[in-house]
């Protein structure tokens, strides 16, 4: 991201793919709607030999009017059809390349810390490829809570040096926090770990 000269920036893993139309959508939907400050779509997940999978996934964060509350419950933002800004990026900071989620990190910042609005074409945008090595698909489920946790427990920190946009941000995030923390225990107790942990 900081070699890049474009306007506009899409992050693609190596294992995923973009539809012929993808960019030309992306680009599209951000010229016609400046205050977006990114958009995203739908993704269809695939096997390792690109066979469609039933699942696809992908959510219209704006279409709800307590979006950041969920939010901070799950990440319904497929990062492989994201296209950024440059200059939200100049606005919010880059990735977080401490965060395992650095992507939902940057998601929330964007919500939370700036003017710029999230668009989303209804439309698969992405096709995400599910295999053995995944980052968030293959790990156990009070792993991925706790990476949740490290992303609320940045941004709690950040709201103690920068303005929030939304007024309900503490309230949603410390529910964020608490629904984390007890999914964890319960997570937990029903393998027989809370002694040991």
């Amino acid at each position: 991201i900081e070699k890049s000269t474009g306007e506009y920036i899409s992050i693609l893993g190596s294992d995923d793919a973009f539809y012929s139309y993808t960019i030309e959508e992306q680009l599209k939907f951000l010229e016609e709607n400046p205050a977006c400050g990114m958009v995203c779509g739908i993704c269809q997940h695939i096997d390792q030999n690109g066979e469609n999978l039933p699942r696809i996934f992908g959510e219209n964060v704006w279409a709800k009017s307590d979006a950041l509350r969920k939010m901070f419950i799950e990440n319904p933002i497929s990062a492989p059809t994201v296209m950024v800004r440059r200059a939200c990026y100049d606005d919010v900071g880059l990735y977080d390349t401490n965060l395992i989620y650095s992507d939902y990190e940057m998601w929330l910042r964007i919500m939370i810390f700036s003017d710029w609005k999230i668009g989303f074409i209804n439309k698969l945008l992405a096709m995400y490829r599910v295999h053995t090595t995944n980052v968030s698909l293959n790990q156990p489920y009070f792993v991925n809570r706790q990476r949740m946790l490290d992303i609320f427990r940045k941004i709690e920190n950040m709201l103690n040096k920068r303005k929030e946009r939304h007024p309900s941000t503490r309230k949603w995030l410390k529910q964020g926090i608490a629904v984390s923390t007890l999914d964890m225990f319960y997570n937990k107790a029903g393998e027989g770990r809370v002694l040991q942990s």
